[in-house]
């Protein structure tokens, strides 16, 4: 079974960490600002805005 490396990213939660390249074997990961895992939105920043307004535009599309 082959590991897909296109499937991952870095999501940097230091503030002074962003410029560090991170790789996997010889392929270089890219780097996300926020990243979903467990139906959360966890962002660099830990900022719940971003997820408060996700879920604020599903309950309307629900009453709509």
């Amino acid at each position: 079974m082959k590991f897909n490396k296109e499937k991952y990213w870095v999501l940097h939660l230091v503030r002074n960490n962003s410029i560090y390249q991170y790789t996997l074997g010889a392929y270089q990961l890219e780097s996300t600002c926020a990243e979903k895992d467990l139906g959360v939105l966890v962002d660099s920043k830990f900022n719940k805005s971003q997820q408060c307004a996700l879920e604020v535009n599903k309950a309307t599309n629900m009453l709509d």
